[in-house]
């Protein structure tokens, strides 16, 4: 509306390209012959071609109006066909570019990496009666650009060293990887208390109420998903963690970003590494009588292992507990799996959703939680720490067959290590000579010095102000 545009909404609901709404079409199309209002020119006045989802087409004549609303309604989409159409038209240019619309990236990687255009991506395009217009911050240029641009050229690796060539993830305020960056970049904070679709924080018999303040960083649609793409029953669904739902839907998509649907001879030995910790919705399914998916819905085993199940894949498919570092020990556990060859690639990540009260009132029981809300790293006002939910997964394969095969290199793993605390501390409690033997031991493998290293992340933990991880 602030941009002159009138709209109404349809009130559409329910399945679109699908022959069993012809009926639907064709009462549509009877409205529209009666209101001039709701007709577009003819598909002649184009004044740029405009394709078909279904078989990629020009439209050159006939009702625009019959045809957008068929290709909506009627027609399946074959959108990669759609893309390799237009990519080939684009590539006879000296420096073929394309400008992708939306909060979705809606063209394939592999189509990218093979044509090896680059692409735009407008996020905030602000529409006028003109033509767009668009802020710098609007455009972000695609991580998925030409195979020799994703080519690491500014240092040698190790020949051990693992190549990141996929990612996704859903995290508190970021439903992609471009929104989370987008959320870092403006220093955003996401904690909140707890939100009341979750769970009731009242009348609870363990914490009185308004004793235990419940903050955290929460995802959006926490119970969503889309069951029928993932050939679920809706009764299967529901007996299902929503931590293996998530993970279904952010396993696609990295494995999209990573141009795996674009490739006929797709690998199958590709194993799935998971990290989580927590086992709420045990707990939703038990108040509720067993039935043939409850141990399926909420065993840790099956959150890689429905990945691996899906997709068909025969590598190893593990999830690791190692409460705080499981994604860590996930990621590393993966990159050991491929350079030794139990797979050729590994999605590999963690998970971690909130769906019943109980891990909150142990953790604040033992003071581990921050009374007043956000963590609070290198601050001496430093009083436990703020749960955060999330689901990151990368695509991993060795770095010299991601080279070999043209894949979109994102970043390189060139050492990774785990190691346990001595017992020095208590055992929630970094101990510092602990983690400055691994730290060394890492630095050794990557064969970089310490004093190169720029970034290190920083673990909130309990009543400590902060403690350095590697």
């Amino acid at each position: 509306m602030s941009q002159n545009i009138s709209f109404k909404s349809a009130g559409l609901e329910g399945r679109c390209h699908s022959g069993k709404n012809s009926d639907g079409f064709q009462r549509i199309m009877a409205l529209c012959s009666k209101r001039i209002d709701l007709n577009f020119p003819t598909a002649d006045k184009l004044r740029v071609p405009v394709r078909s989802n279904a078989d990629a087409q020009i439209w050159r004549s006939g009702s625009l109006t019959a045809l957008v609303v068929r290709d909506i309604m009627l027609d399946i989409s074959n959108w990669y066909l759609t893309m390799v159409t237009v990519a080939s038209q684009l590539v006879t240019s000296d420096h073929p570019v394309a400008v992708s619309f939306g909060l979705r990236d809606s063209i394939p990687s592999s189509v990218v990496r093979e044509s090896g255009m680059e692409v735009l991506k407008w996020r905030n395009a602000t529409l006028t009666s003109g033509k767009p217009s668009l802020s710098i911050d609007g455009v972000l240029r695609s991580t998925t650009v030409t195979p020799s641009a994703s080519t690491p050229q500014d240092r040698s690796y190790p020949d051990h060293s693992i190549a990141v060539i996929g990612m996704a993830c859903r995290f508190p305020g970021a439903d992609s990887v471009e929104e989370f960056w987008d959320l870092l970049v403006n220093g955003g904070s996401m904690c909140a208390e707890m939100p009341p679709e979750r769970f009731s924080t009242k009348g609870l018999r363990r914490s009185p109420d308004g004793k235990l303040k419940f903050y955290g960083n929460f995802i959006r649609d926490a119970d969503a998903f889309d069951h029928r793409f993932f050939k679920k029953s809706s009764r299967e669904a529901a007996s299902m963690d929503p931590q293996q739902r998530i993970l279904l839907e952010v396993a696609y998509a990295a494995m999209e970003s990573s141009g795996y649907f674009g490739t006929q001879d797709a690998a199958r030995d590709i194993g799935v590494y998971l990290g989580a910790c927590s086992n709420d919705y045990n707990d939703n399914v038990a108040s509720h009588n067993p039935n043939a998916f409850s141990s399926l819905g909420t065993l840790r085993a099956f959150l890689s292992g429905r990945i691996s199940h899906w997709f068909d894949w025969t590598g190893p498919s593990i999830t690791y507990d190692t409460a705080c570092s499981s994604s860590a020990v996930a990621i590393d556990a993966a990159c050991k799996a491929i350079q030794v060859g139990d797979c050729s690639q590994a999605v590999a990540g963690g998970v971690s959703l909130y769906t019943n009260p109980n891990f909150y009132q142990n953790l604040a029981a033992a003071s581990f939680l921050s009374p007043t809300g956000p963590t609070k790293p290198f601050d001496l006002r430093a009083d436990g720490y703020c749960r955060g939910e999330g689901i990151g997964l990368v695509v991993l394969k060795k770095l010299s067959q991601a080279i070999a095969d043209g894949d979109n290199v994102i970043g390189v793993i060139a050492g990774s290590a785990v190691n346990q605390n001595r017992n020095c501390t208590y055992i929630t409690v970094p101990h510092g000579g602990s983690q400055q033997d691994l730290y060394t031991k890492v630095a050794r493998q990557a064969e970089i010095k310490p004093k190169d290293i720029s970034y290190v992340e920083a673990h909130g933990t309990g009543k400590t102000p902060t403690t350095i991880s590697s």
